[in-house]
């Protein structure tokens, strides 16, 4: 007779790995759909009265509630233009889905955690897999593979220089750059739990520098910085040589398509991302304290100024403690996340992503598991 505790770790594996995979692919899922499935997780790890989460937890949740509710009112101070509805409702679902995963990875045995860091693991796998296959078909047979076609979207997978045409595949995502920023903090998450191998890392770097997005060959470079400081045996000088060896490397690699992209193309791309700067250096010094607010409603591309300028830009000072609250949060983790940190913040990620919320709430796990070690010792 199958062991009914066997099953239900069969459940919460397969639960879990769907979890993550639609977390992950929000651009052709609705965010509903993981919220589903980590409610399902929770189910499978024991009843809903018997979840805990310490003060700690529940007090920077405060923090974060409070901190969004702060820039929401500025947004209704400050503009009569329409909100930013899908931004809000994805914020509103971002908390909760951290909520959800604090919840998790605190009242989870052993073997659920483990079973979550081998979904997650598995979801990198599928991702990368994809786009090798993507990849592959095109530089084998020229036939574009558009995933995302059968959920009734189009990739961005062409980018067009003069004559020159770069296809850069995207797997399940719209564009090669969000494809590649999911891949990162995809793989922040496993390091979160676990110490990533140099074959993962070294595979999910291949695979970023081979999407041609700029921000994806720089999270290359992250990862690769960060894997090598785990090691502590290896001194600054030969971790310098080793990043400069791999940054050297992709400059001559690339360096056709850098020239392309950055000098021969005129399609005002850098300067449409710029605008958004030049507007906030014109602000009042009174809005700098306020920031925003969620609703952009001059409609710039703050995303794509980075994660740390969208906080600033959105919720001034309280945007600014926001930032500091994260780098609490990852120093807890080791010095060596600093990098993972300005990888994240420096990044054209969101906080409307939810693979960012799962990223928070296992910072308290991993932070708390660091802090028990040492205790112990």
């Amino acid at each position: 007779m199958i062991n009914d505790k066997f099953i239900l770790h069969k459940l919460f594996s397969l639960i879990s790995f769907f979890t993550v995979l639609t977390l992950s692919t929000q651009e052709v899922f609705s965010v509903a759909v993981p919220l589903c499935f980590s409610l399902l997780m929770l189910v499978c790890i024991k009843p809903i009265y018997l979840i805990k989460i310490s003060r700690r937890e529940l007090f920077f949740s405060i923090f974060v509630i409070l901190s969004y509710i702060l820039m929401f009112s500025v947004t209704i101070i400050s503009t009569s233009d329409p909100f930013d509805d899908l931004q809000i409702r994805r914020v509103l679902f971002g908390i909760i889905l951290f909520f959800l995963f604090v919840a998790i990875t605190n009242n989870a045995t052993t073997q659920q955690r483990n079973l979550f860091v081998s979904s997650i693991e598995f979801v990198l796998i599928i991702h990368i897999s994809i786009f090798f296959i993507q990849f592959l078909t095109y530089h084998l047979f020229s036939i574009k593979l558009d995933i995302v076609e059968l959920f009734g979207f189009q990739s961005n997978s062409e980018l067009g220089i003069g004559e020159i045409i770069f296809y850069r595949p995207s797997g399940l995502y719209l564009e090669p750059g969000t494809f590649g920023l999911q891949l990162f903090f995809l793989y922040v998450c496993v390091s979160l739990l676990k110490k990533v191998s140099w074959r993962t890392t070294i595979i999910v770097a291949l695979v970023l520098v081979s999407t041609y997005s700029i921000f994806s060959i720089l999270f290359a470079v992250v990862i690769i910085a960060y894997r090598y400081s785990e090691n502590n045996k290896n001194n600054f000088i030969s971790w310098l040589v080793f990043l400069s060896l791999f940054i050297f490397g992709c400059l001559i690699y690339f360096q056709d398509y850098l020239i392309s992209r950055f000098l021969e193309r005129s399609d005002g791309s850098l300067e449409v991302k710029l605008e958004v700067v030049y507007w906030f250096l014109s602000w009042d010094i009174f809005k700098y304290f306020l920031g925003n607010g969620l609703a952009n409603n001059s409609h710039f591309l703050v995303r794509d100024s980075s994660l740390f300028f969208n906080f600033i830009f959105t919720g001034g000072i309280v945007g600014f403690i926001n930032i500091l609250a994260y780098l609490i949060l990852f120093l807890r983790c080791g010095f060596n996340f600093i990098i993972l940190f300005f990888g994240v913040f420096f990044s054209k990620g969101d906080y409307t992503y939810m693979t960012f919320w799962l990223m928070t709430a296992l910072f308290f796990y991993n932070g708390d598991e660091k802090v028990d070690k040492k205790n112990n010792r």
